[in-house]
């Protein structure tokens, strides 16, 4: 999927999350997404950034995976694991309230948008 064919929610969330990763406290993550951005492309780049936003905001472990590895049907890899179910739920959660899956911050942005309810 090219970002012309991206929602306007995913680049939303993408823009966000590659802001909040050049301009974030760690330098090294900053310095590599700045370089997938000359080696890889905006898009690219954009959602190594969401990722690792979201797993720093979830406080995932090496083995977990974000939301964002996922898609509405589920696992693309086709794993099944134990530890998937929480972020398939929560993947869940954030598109029933129109956030994108690249959402730099999933439990704070779902948090908002029940507040608004």
């Amino acid at each position: 999927m090219n970002r012309t064919q991206l929602a306007d929610n995913d680049v939303e969330a993408l823009t966000r999350a590659l802001q909040m990763t050049l301009e974030g406290s760690d330098r090294d993550e900053a310095e590599r997404i700045e370089q997938a951005l000359i080696d890889d492309g905006w898009q690219s780049a954009a959602e190594s950034a969401a990722h690792s936003q979201q797993y720093a905001a979830l406080g995932l472990s090496p083995w977990e995976r974000p939301p964002c590895e996922f898609t509405e049907s589920g696992d693309p890899y086709r794993q099944h694991r134990e530890c998937d179910l929480a972020p398939l739920k929560l993947l869940k959660r954030m598109l029933s309230h129109g956030l994108s899956k690249w959402e730099p911050s999933p439990i704070t942005a779902v948090a908002a948008k029940q507040k608004r309810k």
